[in-house]
């Protein structure tokens, strides 16, 4: 039986083990409809495209990528303190945090991003080369 973590269709929700493979909303509707014919198939698609009925790497399904934009974009508004204001210590370390994450050589191209999505103003090719990035969003 398919997981679901709101229990809101009837189906079986322990948690604890989701389905050890993803499932089409085809399937689900093969497996529940016959015992259930009530079903709402909008909701139970909406369940699906939220998760509810497949299993997820992580708590987002994408921390990695959360983590690593959420590092570029707190060191990017860092650096737009004043220099006396600017806690280094704190900032090379999620620096180091920042590179530990990234392939090597992409720590430039995370801090531009950040930058041109905190700034979206600002000219993107000079972000870009002002983090070392030529030929801009390659």
């Amino acid at each position: 039986m398919i997981a679901c973590a709101r229990g809101s269709f009837g189906l079986c929700c322990d948690v604890e083990r989701p389905p050890a493979r993803l499932v089409s909303v085809v399937e689900v509707c093969l497996q529940v409809l016959p015992e259930r014919p009530h079903i709402d198939l909008n909701r139970l698609r909406t369940h699906f495209a939220e998760g509810y009925l497949m299993p997820k790497k992580g708590i987002t399904g994408h921390d990695e990528w959360v983590v690593t934009q959420a590092l570029a974009a707190a060191l990017v508004a860092l650096e737009q303190l004043p220099e006396k204001l600017q806690p280094r210590p704190h900032m090379d370390d999620l620096g180091k945090l920042l590179a530990a994450r990234c392939p090597p050589g992409s720590v430039g191209l995370h801090l531009a991003q950040a930058k041109c999505r905190l700034f979206p103003d600002r000219d993107p090719e000079a972000v870009y080369r002002e983090y070392g990035l030529e030929g801009g969003r390659d």
